[in-house]
Parts: C-alpha cells; sequence; structure tokens
C-alpha cells in the first residue's frame, strides 16, 4: 500500500531534530571531537568520516571556527544528507513545496488556509521558508474537535503569535467561511495541500470568497496532488482525509470560472515516463523534486492566479 503523502510532509524536520537530539544527549557530550565527529557521520550520513572531512572539521572544532552544533547543521544541510532524505517520495514533495514557498510573491496581508503546522505556532508557511516580512498573517483552519484524526494528535490551538516576520493570527473556523476578513484586504491568499480535503461545492464557495478578500491584483496561490498521478500510483485517494484530488484541466477550469486572472500552472516532481507507460514510478517521482512547467504531468499541481485589477 501506498504511503500516505500527507503524513510524510512533516518528517523532515523531525528527522533532523531527533538525530540532532540524539548527538546533543550528555553521554555523547563526553565524547572527544574525533570520537563525536565519527559518530555524527555515522548517525546522519550512514557512513564513517572520510579522512579530509574528520581533519577538516577536527581542526575546526580545535579552533573553535565551529561549534558541535554548527557541524551538525552543516551535515544536515549537505547535500548528501538531502539526498538521503529524498529517497522517501513524501520527503521530496515536501523539498519542491519549501521551494514553492519561497517563491510566492511578497505580501503585507496573508490569509493562509489551512495553514497550521504541528508544534510550530508560527504556522506552516514561515516553517517552510516564506522569506519576506508582513504586517499580519491569517491562518485558516478547523477547531480540533472537527478534524480527521489524522490531523488533530500533536496540533495546538494559539490565537496570536508574535514572530520576527510579523504577527500571526489564528481563527478556527471552516476555509469556505472567511466572513472575519474584509473585502479587498489581503494581498495573498494561500492554499497549501488544503483545497483537496474539501468537496467541489465548498471549493466554489472557497474561491469566491478569496475573490472578495483579494485586494485588485492580489495573488491566490494553490497547490495540491495531481488527480491524474495519484489515479497512476492507486484507485484510492492518498489520503483517507481527501474529498477530491483534481486533475489539471479540472483545477485550472474551476480557478478561470471563479474569475481569476493571469492563472499560472506549475507542478512539482515531474513524472513523464510514469504517465508516458500510464504506470507510476516512485523513484521518477522522488528523483524529480523541484518546481516544473508542464503541471499536468507532475505529481503535485500548483497555481498562481490574481484577482483582476
Amino acid at each position: 500500500m501506498a504511503k500516505k503523502i500527507s503524513s510524510l510532509y512533516s518528517s523532515f524536520s523531525k528527522i533532523i531534530n531527533k538525530l540532532k537530539y540524539k548527538l546533543e544527549t550528555q553521554p555523547l557530550r563526553q565524547l572527544d571531537d574525533a570520537e563525536y565527529i565519527n559518530y555524527s557521520y555515522q548517525i546522519i550520513l550512514r557512513r564513517k568520516p572520510d579522512i579530509e572531512g574528520q581533519n577538516h572539521f577536527s581542526e575546526k572544532l580545535k579552533l573553535g571556527e565551529i561549534s558541535r552544533e554548527g557541524f551538525l547543521d552543516v551535515l544536515v544541510n549537505s547535500a548528501e544528507f538531502q539526498r538521503l532524505l529524498l529517497n522517501e517520495l513524501g520527503q521530496s514533495i515536501h523539498q519542491s513545496r519549501i521551494q514553492w514557498v519561497k517563491t510566492l510573491p511578497q505580501a503585507k496581508h496573508i490569509v493562509d488556509l489551512g495553514g497550521s503546522s504541528k508544534g510550530n505556532s508560527r504556522g506552516a508557511l514561515i516553517a517552510m521558508g516564506y522569506p519576506y516580512s508582513f504586517e499580519k498573517l491569517t491562518i485558516i483552519d478547523l477547531p480540533l474537535e472537527q478534524r480527521d484524526p489524522l490531523y488533530s494528535q500533536g496540533y495546538e490551538q494559539y490565537n496570536l503569535v508574535e514572530t520576527e516576520q510579523g504577527s500571526v493570527q489564528y481563527v478556527y473556523t471552516s476555509m469556505s467561511d472567511l466572513s472575519c476578513i474584509p473585502d479587498n484586504s489581503i494581498d495573498l491568499v494561500n492554499s497549501g495541500q488544503s483545497i483537496e480535503h474539501i468537496y467541489e461545492q465548498e471549493a466554489e464557495a472557497v474561491f469566491s470568497e478569496c475573490m472578495r478578500v483579494l485586494k485588485p491584483g492580489g495573488y491566490l496561490c494553490v497547490d495540491t496532488p495531481n488527480g491524474k498521478a495519484t489515479r497512476l500510483q492507486q484507485d484510492a485517494f492518498i489520503d483517507p482525509d481527501h474529498k477530491i484530488e483534481y486533475t489539471h484541466q479540472q483545477l485550472y477550469s474551476k480557478l478561470k470560472a471563479s474569475g481569476f486572472a493571469n492563472i499560472q500552472p506549475f507542478g512539482f516532481n515531474y513524472l513523464p515516463n510514469s504517465f508516458a507507460v500510464g504506470q507510476f514510478d516512485t523513484n521518477e517521482a522522488t528523483k524529480n523534486v523541484g518546481i516544473y512547467s508542464d503541471a499536468e504531468h507532475c505529481y503535485i499541481l500548483a497555481y498562481r492566479c490574481q484577482k483582476p485589477k
């Protein structure tokens, strides 16, 4: 059975935190630098350090040019560690989504639909690297008691959270009810892996509400699984809480019918060979991390569109 992609999206940061915690426990702090480097390589990179690496980091630690924490950061941010993590499709998609978030438009007033992040009060948008400061980010999410159990365990509810980038406010309601947001007041609405969790008729109400709250020229950005790709993968939805998994034509048409302009389609994790032979290749999807212009033949659909000026 295919793994639930939704449960893997947050695994990247969890793995790093677990590795760091393991390497920062009291017994390991007592190791000398050479032993600590050797142990860290084996835990993080799954191999012994090469002589060049061992000597390089030993010298850096000895001279105080890098701390042990800084040394761990170098390992977990290395291309080698990224390749190890990308063996999992969900982790590969997570990396593609991080790239996408960094391309989102700069905005002062933001609404993020379904934007909670497990264990992170700042929310998913900031946790995934949205690079700009803002005046206010409003996260719209369901109350815990109304969520599928898959998305209620381990989550906390917040009200107002001050971050280094701006104020984050939480509103717990359906994403189709944005009555708390004034007309023509928002620069950017983001829907990251959320629109598939509601029925089509509700999605039409969501897009109508987005059109209302956005300023003229404001942006709506959406990413969601590509139903054409997920049906290659398996007959059932890839997440038990999904209500629909759109094809490119379905979602593009829905956005256009809702009145959005300058609709730019993109995709994550390109699958040309899988579509050519009609059989899903997990290795191809995992390897082709990143953002592509051929949305129809990617695993994840993504759109950037605007309210007409």
